[in-house]
């Protein structure tokens, strides 16, 4: 059972898509997807147009969050 372990991560990612959701369609948020390697801490997120983030994190919910961060501020560099 979760219980309330992952209460921030969710949170995080909750307030995350609040920004992502002005700067992408339904399509690209549907598409984006993260993986977490079972027994490690490594993790992944594929994101819109082929964005790719590699990291460290402890659920999906943080594997989304810290990815759409990441592709963010991709997006203010441009």
């Amino acid at each position: 059972m979760m219980g309330n372990s992952h209460r921030i991560c969710r949170l995080l990612l909750k307030i995350v898509m609040q920004d992502v959701v002005k700067y992408t369609t339904v399509a690209q948020r549907k598409a984006a997807w993260g993986h977490k390697t079972s027994g490690i801490r490594t993790v992944e997120f594929h994101g819109p147009d082929g964005f790719y983030w590699t990291g460290q994190g402890c659920c999906l919910w943080a594997t989304k969050a810290n990815g759409w961060m990441a592709w963010l501020e991709r997006g203010e560099e441009q």
